[in-house]
């Protein structure tokens, strides 16, 4: 996953699905113009895709790191690492979040402590956040409660279902409304696509034909029946994948790397 992210930082400084499937699309002599966009365009169909709708700013100290924004203010204080939480001797951890949101006061222990809060994802209804903690192999990813400061680590709901160990959760995003998050986890050699419900806690694991080997993004429709995803397949070759909620995982088009931040403006975690 980390080779794979540096590869997309390199792309964001030089620089997701409808329902209907790529084959139909395709086969039809005039595809709707929405579809026809989301396959053949550069440049993602506006139209098509939700944009990310709650944003936050980070601001990063010799003491802290903080984000803010929607009413909402996360810190995590910078301490003193021991030698095996982080290679460089020099680098820091973070101690527990403290999350004020509106009146509501809550303080969110770390399982393992990491070096960086990567990303914040606020849900379309505002009762949950989706907090990517970053490791010096790996990520996190804590979902939050916002009415009760309960949580649960997205990677141990995976574990405890049988999907072995989780070293990241590499890409995620909320739908248009209601609880479900999409997301994709894995390690440096392997991504699967899956749900969420943070309201009703059930996983749904999607399957795929073919083996990803990481993820980039994950772009919800705004009708919210499906969902985008770009994942790495094979080596150094991105593709669109759609994902109809309940339905196939079909291929779309490639991914050029200079288009790709196109792509990940409508990616929440990178708002």
């Amino acid at each position: 996953m980390k080779k794979t992210a540096a590869l997309l930082a390199g792309a964001l400084l030089v620089g997701s699905m409808g329902y209907s499937s790529a084959a139909a699309a395709q086969s039809s002599p005039n595809p709707s113009p929405r579809i026809s966009a989301a396959i053949t365009g550069s440049v993602p169909n506006t139209a098509l895709y939700q944009p990310v709708k709650y944003k936050f700013t980070k601001a990063v100290s010799q003491s802290a790191v903080t984000w803010k924004g929607n009413q909402l203010t996360l810190m995590a204080l910078k301490t003193v690492a021991n030698s095996e939480e982080v290679v460089n001797p020099e680098q820091k951890v973070l101690g527990s979040m403290n999350l004020t949101y509106g009146d509501k006061k809550f303080t969110i222990p770390f399982s393992e402590r990491p070096v960086d809060i990567r990303s914040l994802s606020l849900s379309a209804s505002k009762d949950y956040l989706a907090v990517s903690a970053e490791y010096s192999a790996g990520s996190k990813l804590y979902i939050v409660n916002l009415s009760t400061g309960k949580f649960v680590i997205l990677n141990d709901v995976l574990e405890a279902k049988g999907k072995g160990f989780v070293e990241s959760v590499s890409a995620f995003n909320w739908a248009p409304s209601g609880s479900q998050l999409a997301f994709a986890y894995g390690d440096t050699s392997e991504s699967y696509p899956a749900l969420y419900d943070a309201k009703t806690g059930k996983l749904t694991s999607i399957y795929s034909k073919v083996k990803y080997i990481s993820t980039a993004a994950v772009l919800w429709h705004k009708n919210g029946k499906g969902f985008d995803f770009i994942s790495e397949s094979p080596s150094d070759r991105f593709k669109l994948y759609r994902y109809s909620v309940g339905g196939a995982i079909k291929a779309v088009k490639t991914i050029e790397r200079n288009d790709m931040a196109k792509w990940l403006k409508f990616d929440s975690k990178q708002a």
